[in-house]
């Protein structure tokens, strides 16, 4: 299995591409990712300078939230 078609996870989100639903949850391949729209979201956002940091930032909080 290439890794462009190894399963990744991918939640419901406003806006975006939704591969998971309330009645079954399925995994998107790297390649159907890539194709989603989501991969570069944040491109040409002026407010967010560095996507990198910003996306780990979000990561970050989300696991406090948890409690992780």
């Amino acid at each position: 299995m290439s890794v462009a078609e190894k399963p990744v996870r991918a939640t419901k989100r406003r806006g975006a591409a939704m591969a998971t639903t309330t009645k079954a949850r399925r995994r998107l391949t790297a390649r159907e990712l890539l194709n989603s729209g989501l991969v570069g979201i944040w491109k040409d956002r002026q407010d967010i300078p560095d996507s990198q940091t910003f996306a780990r930032e979000l990561r970050e909080r989300a696991q406090r939230r948890r409690g992780g």
